[in-house]
């Protein structure tokens, strides 16, 4: 079987993975190792899980020396389980959950694969030999949309934010037994060939992951599944009936009532960021057609 590198927008802490791995079985494949934050299993038994779940540690908040180190072993890793072992790796596109809506691939991400190019090899000639795809995780509704309202407040306003204690803990459970309806996932093309495009074409590291990011979130954001959630919130966020064929009376009516209970009325800010945060993918999406 060929190994691939999954690089995916990054929505829900465990079942971003676990749903894409129930796919690749289903479907005879080998499941991946896949990449989760020390932040994220610092309880044992979510350690043991995600041993069982054959993920591997990215740690966090690192000196610049100690995570420059973090970052070589990390990426010798996915080098070796792609290379040696025959089996693929999830990685997300960014660290963290994208709180506001906006799938965006980090070139620190890109950068930290690359480390383990050999000697001799270009950056992106040995990025064109990973089997990189981009992956789309789609969900109807976010079950963990009010818990990232704090943190994501706090950063529109310049303010800190300090997690709670469990904080984290809570939105992982949240996230595995909350109510998403409808999920689709989208494995876009192997992108090898064109990513030795842009190592003939570009000219500089910099503007060569650039472009290979570019690229990456252009095949994300146009494979991403627009549910009537995302229309609705569009319409509402704009005052406008743009996208009204897109969803019915009653699908509008339960997304308005959950609007209405997870978010204070009398904040603009809120009202606007909540509404922004499943409305981002259709905005993305005009983006890209209007461009081509």
């Amino acid at each position: 079987m060929t190994p691939y590198l999954f690089i995916s927008n990054h929505r829900d802490i465990i079942l971003d993975t676990s749903l894409l791995n129930k796919c690749l079985f289903e479907s005879g494949q080998a499941m991946t190792t896949s990449a989760i934050g020390d932040n994220l299993i610092k309880k044992p038994f979510l350690k043991t899980l995600s041993r069982l779940t054959r993920n591997f540690t990215v740690k966090r908040k690192l000196p610049a020396r100690e995570l420059l180190e973090s970052s070589k072993v990390i990426s010798a890793f996915i080098q070796q389980s792609l290379w040696r072992e025959n089996r693929s790796v999830w990685i997300a596109q960014r660290e963290g959950r994208t709180k506001d809506g906006h799938d965006e691939t980090h070139k620190g991400v890109l950068k930290m694969i690359a480390m383990s190019a050999p000697e001799g090899m270009s950056e992106m000639d040995y990025m064109a030999r990973l089997n990189i795809v981009p992956v789309s995780m789609s969900y109807e509704y976010d079950p963990t949309d009010a818990l990232k309202m704090p943190e994501l407040l706090a950063k529109l306003r310049s303010e800190p934010y300090v997690k709670g204690e469990n904080e984290d803990f809570i939105s992982l459970l949240s996230g595995i037994i909350g109510m998403k309806k409808r999920i689709h996932i989208a494995l876009g093309p192997v992108l090898n060939e064109e990513i030795a495009r842009i190592g003939e074409q570009e000219k500089g590291a910099n503007r060569q992951f650039n472009a290979l990011a570019a690229l990456i979130d252009k095949t994300i954001i146009s494979n991403y599944r627009l549910w009537p959630t995302k229309y609705i919130a569009y319409d509402l966020l704009h005052g406008t009936e743009q996208f009204r064929e897109k969803y019915s009376d009653a699908e509008r009516t339960f997304f308005i009532e959950r609007f209405t209970k997870n978010v204070d009325q009398q904040d603009p800010l809120a009202k606007e960021s909540y509404l922004k945060m499943y409305a981002q993918p259709v905005i993305n999406q005009l983006e890209f057609q209007t461009a081509d």
